[in-house]
């Protein structure tokens, strides 16, 4: 399915527009890219850096557009894509690269061709401007989800000059969310917290894997034009990894947002770019757990723990038992969440936190079928496999090839630890039988 990319008088005063079509299917969307506070940060962005801006916007918007119904097995797309950039050739460069890491990440097959764009598309404010902020000099990805949260406290009391970089889908929950834990981490150091939104997007495909381009492409943004050598991107290596708990999960199936494999590639076509950005994850082998109790300022974790968010879909509240809370407590995040909480202090996993609790029988049983029952089944019946190092490596092989396969495979161990310390001491009896506790 060929997808065209229109410019229309992009300009960093005017909020930077797009258009994009889908010819086959007549979709057509313009849609606006909205930097939170970023001109004061940025005024004078690079061509380069809007180039990588864009590119993520495209592949994350195209995602969204094109569904999965419209191919033969409703699942992997076929998907060629004409990006508008500033050096072509330059790009062309990087194309198999970014191709493999798309492929990987959405699941689909993706090719990309890359074309000039017009003069207008890099309009700078004419107005006398300042140059560019070089007084921060660290980056890291901010979600206000709770490995994040952990990661820029972590930062925070080992640096200062901090950009926490983030991209938000226009929830004013979740906006909300990312400026009251930033107003607790930021104290008296030098943190910038750099928000991005797109508006205007109608949304035809709900699984969004290339999501997590936007994340990385607003973080090159700002890397590119403060001439910074590294973003960190906090995520447990468990989430990161994101095994398939089942056969029907495999594959694509399976979010990708942060794996290794990703990432590996992403920084390949980086470097053909010529750019020396390294995107590290201090956190690859680590638990979420252990991110919590290795975390370096306790206090301000748990002052802001419930207002982290790590839910998959804190929206969707209509069959939840407490609709007042930010977390569903059934879906993959919520359970490895409490499962890590329940680790570090058993006094702080409270069933009130969650819109269903999990371990009542009373608004949930393993009987029932649909969304609610579903991810804890695949749980159980995963820990009643009880896999050892070689039978991780072999699950890890499965789905691809990856470096530092034994610290992963250790770090998996421990993560499933952790959900079942949680359900042994907190599970039904049933529970404990089918996942042999």
């Amino acid at each position: 399915m060929k997808v065209k990319i229109i410019p229309y008088q992009r300009s960093i005063d005017s909020l930077m527009g797009m258009k994009i079509l889908v010819p086959e299917k007549a979709i057509s969307q313009e849609m606006k890219i909205i930097p939170i506070d970023s001109f004061q940060l940025i005024p004078r962005p690079t061509k380069e850096s809007l180039d990588f801006l864009y590119f993520s916007v495209y592949i994350s918007i195209v995602d969204r557009l094109i569904k999965r119904e419209w191919f033969a097995d409703n699942w992997s797309r076929s998907i060629d894509i004409e990006i508008p950039v500033s050096e072509p050739k330059r790009w062309e460069n990087a194309k198999s690269e970014f191709e493999e890491a798309l492929n990987f990440l959405s699941g689909d097959s993706w090719n990309l061709s890359f074309v000039d764009v017009k003069e207008d598309y890099f309009l700078i404010n004419k107005l006398s401007l300042e140059q560019n902020n070089t007084t921060y000099k660290n980056i890291c990805l901010f979600s206000g989800g709770l490995d994040s949260l952990v990661g820029a406290i972590d930062l925070a009391e080992q640096t200062d000059n901090i950009i926490l970089s983030s991209f938000y889908d226009g929830h004013g929950a979740i906006l909300g969310k990312q400026n009251e834990l930033f107003n607790y981490i930021k104290g008296n150091k030098n943190i910038f917290l750099n928000q991005f939104a797109l508006n205007r997007i109608k949304s035809n495909e709900d699984t969004t894997r290339a999501r997590s381009v936007l994340f990385l492409g607003w973080a090159l943004y700002s890397a590119i034009n403060l001439n910074m050598s590294k973003i960190i991107t906090p995520e447990n290596g468990q989430i990161s990894i994101n095994l398939p708990l089942t056969a029907s999960r495999a594959g694509s199936n399976s979010t990708r947002t942060m794996h290794p494999y990703f990432i590996k590639y992403f920084q390949k076509a980086l470097a053909q770019l010529g750019y020396e950005i390294t995107i590290e994850n201090p956190y690859l082998f680590k638990t979420k757990g252990e991110m919590l109790i290795e975390c370096d300022n306790k206090f301000l974790l748990e002052t802001l723990l419930k207002s982290s968010m790590s839910c998959s879909h804190p929206s969707i509240k209509q069959q939840w038992k407490r609709r007042d809370v930010n977390h569903c407590g059934y879906c993959m995040p919520c359970i490895i969440r409490r499962a890590s909480i329940h680790r570090y202090n058993k006094s702080l996993d409270q069933a009130c936190d969650y819109g269903i609790d999990i371990f009542n029988e009373d608004e949930l049983t393993l009987e029932q079928d649909g969304v609610i029952a579903r991810n804890i089944k695949a749980v159980l019946n995963f820990l009643s496999l009880q896999h050892n190092e070689h039978s991780y490596k072999k699950l890890l092989n499965q789905v691809v090839k990856i470096d530092d396969s034994k610290e992963i495979t250790s770090m998996l161990i421990n993560g499933y630890d952790e959900i079942r310390l949680l359900i042994r001491d907190k599970g039904s009896k049933e529970m404990k039988r089918i996942a042999k506790l």
